[in-house]
């Protein structure tokens, strides 16, 4: 049928395939055949046994004896159906796999003969049937531990479950599609099957009869958006659910909705592939504000979208968020309250304040520990472990950096986006030095990037960067070319990483040419004053100005800089809170002192610390003092 279908009319047509199958000039007499046979075969079964087969085709995979009884009509007991299913079997009209249950399937071109041999009366109890049984499965796992036989469950259960969403759809049955699709969407979203979560809410919303349920549907869209980090997704829906609140005249849930693009614009934007600008962002503002009525929610969520604007040294930046943060909390809007806390959180790193900055992170723990992973929560406990991770790799402590990071690959929400869920690990085994683990799950995170579609998420780029430092220290320039080039992929505007503005790129480069007795280019590349506030003031900057400091002292004595005094001055006092930059400080001074014996103790320093790469380039220290002048 190609000539006349095409691919697209072939796909169109998998769902009717006898029907096409005998409508076309070649061919037609065997695919007749093929209906006859089936047809025959169909003929020579009983009523009961023919009833049985129309409403087991329903089914769009496999299914056991208690399912099929679920479906089957009420005269028939389990026991009929049983044997039902066994005459069927002989006859070869349906597939049996024995096991614990035995499970059988209807093979697709027969279980198609049959439902068209249902009565539209008959078909369409036998749909509302398949419909119950499939709320009572979502029911059932909903309630069960997320565990691998969970995703086999799941797995097995969602194919019938779509296909009743497809039907109810078609049929415009919009309150089974929305019935069926929001609970689908919140265990697709546990399975890590975040992008058919996400469709699955914009469905239930687009069939949602009730204005307030499209709302909250749409918010869960949104949510579901930010956790797979495509944040212009998120903006999207969270307009749609502003569009749709005032539509129902629900001022306040369009203020809300408001308020939190604001904050996912001025807060998250490393997830967005095209960030608004600006001036977008101080009109959805005005909008949050001029629809509010006075709710403590929302007046707490458009007092954290204004501080989020501000910048992180903004001395009432800290008093906003602090504001806003009891407003959420006496409104007990614990999300709302999480996001103040990041306010916070990037006001003390703005500040060069690692322990403030740790603390806070401590406290947002606190509020989102209580709460159940959801569409609504899911990117707040992503966010929350990977700034966890962040400040603890800042803060020179790589146990406790490391724990966050495997908290954050063990989300469920992350089982099928290892380019999300090992993005921090990578880089605390990056800075540490097991640089083989780091390789492999850079093998392992490319290959999920490229399956999620490559999306643009710049918050990614300090992961692929990290790789890409990774293969030079192992000696592959051209995989850290390969990195590099994802990297920029991931919108990384190449001047801005050849600079000393993003804090990583210079720190990577830097360590690199370092590695490799290259301390000249180490210097240039390590360009920007440790002390320059206009380079170091923003909060993302503070999570690398410890380690840059280090680099910057050590390229510094290991140049014959003429200011390596002053620099080692300034680089103890940069590093003060984390003890592996501060040991590479020490370590300087004691090579610009040419002390041998001081310098032979650091292995064990960093070997301590859980620092192998900097143990290892301890000896290579030692290796060259004691190496005679050329």
């Amino acid at each position: 049928r190609y000539p006349s279908l095409g691919i697209d009319g072939l796909l169109a047509s998998l769902d009717h395939r006898l029907r096409y199958l005998t409508s076309g000039a070649s061919g037609d007499h065997r695919h007749r055949s093929l209906a006859d046979a089936i047809a025959w075969s169909y003929d020579l079964l009983g009523p009961s046994d023919q009833t049985l087969i129309g409403a087991v085709s329903v089914f769009a995979s496999w299914f056991d004896v208690d399912a099929a009884a679920a479906i089957a009509e009420a005269s028939l007991t389990r026991s009929d159906v049983a044997d039902t299913l066994a005459r069927l079997a002989d006859h070869h009209l349906v597939v049996v796999a024995p096991g614990q249950p035995t499970r059988y399937r209807v093979l697709e071109t027969i279980r198609q003969y049959a439902d068209d041999r249902l009565s539209d009366t008959a078909q369409n109890e036998t749909r509302a049937r398949h419909r119950a049984w499939c709320r009572a499965r979502l029911r059932v796992l909903s309630g069960e531990s997320h565990d691998d036989t969970w995703c086999r469950h799941l797995d097995q259960a969602a194919d019938d479950v779509r296909a009743a969403i497809g039907w109810a759809a078609e049929h415009r049955i919009d309150a089974a599609v929305v019935d069926l699709a929001e609970p689908l969407a919140q265990l697709l979203l546990l399975r890590g099957q975040l992008a058919e979560a996400q469709r699955r809410y914009e469905q239930a919303a687009r069939h949602a009869l009730a204005g307030q349920d499209r709302v909250r549907l749409l918010r869960l869209a949104a949510g579901a958006a930010a956790a797979r980090v495509t944040g212009n997704d998120t903006l999207r829906l969270l307009d749609e659910a502003t569009t749709a609140a005032l539509a129902t005249g629900d001022r306040d849930g369009a203020a809300a909705a408001r308020a939190w693009m604001v904050i996912y614009l001025n807060m998250m934007s490393g997830i967005m592939a095209v960030r608004p600008t600006a001036e977008e962002g101080a009109r959805w503002l005005a909008d949050a504000r001029r629809y509010a009525t006075g709710s403590p929610a929302v007046e707490a969520a458009i007092g954290v979208a204004f501080a989020s604007g501000l910048p992180d040294t903004d001395p009432d930046s800290t008093e906003l968020a602090t504001r806003a943060r009891v407003l959420a909390r006496d409104a007990q809007e614990p999300l709302v309250e999480s996001v103040a806390l990041d306010q916070l959180c990037a006001v003390f790193l703005a500040r060069g304040d690692l322990g403030g900055a740790i603390e806070v992170v401590r406290r947002r723990g606190e509020v989102l520990e209580p709460l159940p992973l959801d569409a609504s929560t899911a990117y707040q406990f992503n966010d929350f472990l990977l700034m966890a991770a962040e400040i603890h790799l800042a803060a020179g402590d790589l146990t406790e950096a490391g724990r966050y990071a495997d908290r954050l690959a063990g989300l469920a929400t992350y089982r099928e986006q290892s380019h999300l869920a090992t993005s921090r690990r990578i880089k605390v085994d990056a800075m540490a030095g097991d640089l083989d683990r780091a390789a492999e799950q850079g093998e392992q995170f490319l290959a999920a990037w490229e399956r999620a579609g490559r999306p643009i998420a710049g918050t990614l780029n300090v992961t692929t960067y990290a790789l890409a430092m990774v293969h030079a220290l192992r000696g592959d320039d051209e995989a850290r070319h390969t990195w590099t080039e994802v990297t920029l992929a991931l919108t990384a505007d190449p001047e801005r990483l050849h600079g000393c503005r993003t804090g990583f790129a210079p720190t990577f480069d830097g360590l690199v040419a370092l590695d490799r007795d290259q301390p000249e280019v180490a210097l240039a590349r390590l360009s920007a004053d440790v002390d320059d506030r206009e380079v170091w003031g923003a909060w993302i900057m503070g999570l690398w100005r410890p380690w840059y400091a280090a680099l910057w002292v050590e390229a510094a004595v290991l140049a014959g800089h003429p200011d390596v005094a002053d620099r080692l001055r300034r680089g103890a006092a940069a590093t003060r809170e984390n003890p592996i930059a501060a040991a590479i400080v020490r370590r300087a001074d004691a090579c610009s002192r040419g002390d041998h014996t001081d310098v032979a103790t650091f292995p064990g320093t960093f070997a301590a610390l859980g620092c192998h790469y900097q143990e290892r380039r301890s000896e290579q220290l030692l290796r060259k003092l004691a190496a005679p002048p050329r």
